[in-house]
């Protein structure tokens, strides 16, 4: 379910199409890009591109799957975005 904030950016978003990579390139947080190789509704090289574009980004490739990722990757993705956080100050 999306509520507040992400109703309002996801709104913006939709409704406001356009290249947003120079944006991306300003982003100073560590990241985590997850895609999977399946992806109907953005393709694999979008999820590639995303992560090449905002600096020190990490991809984390799922495999043969698709926009949604199911209970099996749970852990795993969680274990990667905990690591993540441990290298903030």
């Amino acid at each position: 379910q999306i509520t507040g904030q992400s109703t309002i950016f996801l709104g913006n978003a939709i409704s406001h199409p356009g290249d947003r990579r120079s944006l991306l390139k300003k982003v100073d947080v560590p990241t985590l890009v997850v895609h999977g190789t399946n992806d109907p509704i953005l393709p694999y090289p979008h999820g590639v591109a995303l992560a090449e574009t905002i600096p020190g980004a990490t991809l984390h490739t799922l495999e043969g799957v698709g926009h949604d990722f199911d209970e099996r990757h749970f852990d795993d993705v969680t274990q990667r975005l905990l690591a993540l956080q441990n290298t903030v100050g």
